[in-house]
């Protein structure tokens, strides 16, 4: 799971605030800031919206393990 501090700094190298972000993904800035400080965890939903207001996609690998 990506960490909080991982995600805000992809949202500062973005040069986007808590409060443009969390209107892009359609939450509030405390709860962005909550998920920041990982005081709670995002659902999968939610790191969807976050990374796609971001402009990043979400890359799945499968590997088998053996």
């Amino acid at each position: 799971m990506m960490r909080g501090r991982t995600l805000m700094l992809a949202r500062l190298s973005c040069g986007l605030t808590q409060e443009q972000l969390a209107d892009a993904m359609g939450t509030s800035q405390a709860h962005l800031s909550r998920l920041e400080r990982e005081i709670c965890s995002p659902r999968s939903t939610t790191l969807i919206r976050w990374l796609d207001a971001l402009g990043f996609c979400i890359v799945v690998k499968a590997k088998i393990h053996r």
